[in-house]
């Protein structure tokens, strides 16, 4: 209750803040998305927002510092890279609830038993390593930012990178792929 009341507070104090501005801007040269303004809601760490109860026990050790079984906006915020793997944890199977993560930019989940990851709503992503799993698809057209995609060792049959122009390393291997196309990936130096 206490976090959803400064949330309301800093709701109001932007609007009146923002509407005091706009009395000094000429009309039609400024525009507020109000979208923007809104904070993101706070997440509890249950079994239904982060079913894999491995990936589950990692979120709420990690990163809720207020040890209260819930992610607050700002605790999210904070959250920039997810590392779990080999001998440190290397039994995840579902990684839903990463899409809470938007400002993540490092996902490092290789060699776990993952057979779908969804990131599209990870749109600041520039590392992603998910070699090592069962995964029949991945789809990264949203990330645009990303730099560096080892997803090797898997059972894709398809991987479109046509929106990922900034790629520099690349490493597809051991896959079902028939094809693929980086001809869109100029910045491309391994592949």
């Amino acid at each position: 209750m206490k976090n959803k009341l400064k949330k309301v507070l800093a709701f109001t104090a932007s609007l009146s803040m923002c509407s005091s501005m706009l009395l000094n801007v000429p009309y039609g040269t400024f525009s507020l998305g109000l979208s923007a303004i809104a904070a993101e809601e706070d997440v509890e760490i249950n079994e239904d927002n982060f079913p894999d109860e491995t990936f589950r026990t990692y979120v709420d050790k990690n990163f809720d510092t207020t040890d209260d079984g819930i992610l607050t906006a700002e605790e999210i915020a904070a959250v920039t890279k997810i590392a779990f793997y080999s001998a440190r944890i290397n039994n995840v199977s579902d990684l839903t609830g990463v899409e809470h993560f938007t400002a993540l930019t490092e996902l490092y989940c290789q060699s776990n038993q993952l057979e779908s990851l969804d990131v599209s709503n990870n749109t600041a992503l520039t590392t992603l390593y998910c070699f090592n799993n069962q995964l029949t698809s991945l789809d990264v057209s949203n990330n645009t930012s990303l730099d560096s995609l080892i997803c090797c060792n898997n059972n894709l049959t398809s991987l479109d990178v046509s929106n990922n122009t900034v790629l520099t390393y690349l490493d597809c291997s051991d896959n079902q792929l028939t094809s693929l196309d980086v001809s869109k990936n100029t910045a491309l130096t391994y592949l």
